[in-house]
């Protein structure tokens, strides 16, 4: 699977979401839309981030600890701009945990939450797509970022796993 289908999905369900009572689903089928839009987002930067943790040599460790781990993961890699994907990474899993799990939560189902979340898995998937990108080609980055992130794994009491 793509992974740029996961952002197109929540693209769709943000724009039809919009239709609020006009919704095929009524305005249940909105909310619908909208709690599944930010987990599909959710999933794009996420997914992002694995890509990246595994071309730097580490495996998913196949557990819902590999969703905070990523996020850890990005915050210590030594550079700003995955410090700041980390942050971002760790604030879109804590509304897609809502979206998700808090059936008692209006704010998620709110189309400004789900529009939010859709922006901002693009910006990290940006982020770290130019990380990518300059790992591939210079393994110098590659050997500076995951350096930064084994220190901070040594001190961390889950572990990614190399």
């Amino acid at each position: 699977m793509y992974n740029g289908q996961f952002i197109g999905q929540a693209e769709r369900l943000v724009a039809s979401a919009h239709l609020g009572d006009r919704h095929p689903g009524g305005r249940q089928g909105a909310a619908t839309d909208v709690r599944t839009a930010v987990s599909r987002a959710y999933y794009h930067a996420f997914h992002a981030a694995m890509a990246l943790l595994e071309e730097l040599g580490y495996r998913p460790t196949e557990t819902g600890n590999d969703h905070l781990l990523a996020t850890l993961a990005l915050q210590y890699a030594g550079r700003k701009d995955l410090g700041k994907a980390g942050s971002e990474l760790g604030a879109l899993a804590t509304d897609r945990r809502r979206a998700d799990y808090r059936m008692d939560s209006p704010a998620a189902e709110r189309v400004e939450v789900a529009e939010k979340a859709v922006r901002l898995a693009k910006q990290i998937y940006s982020w770290v797509g130019v990380a990518r990108v300059e790992v591939a080609g210079n393994p110098e980055a590659k050997r500076a970022i995951a350096d930064a992130i084994d220190r901070w794994n040594a001190t961390y009491p889950v572990k990614l796993r190399k």
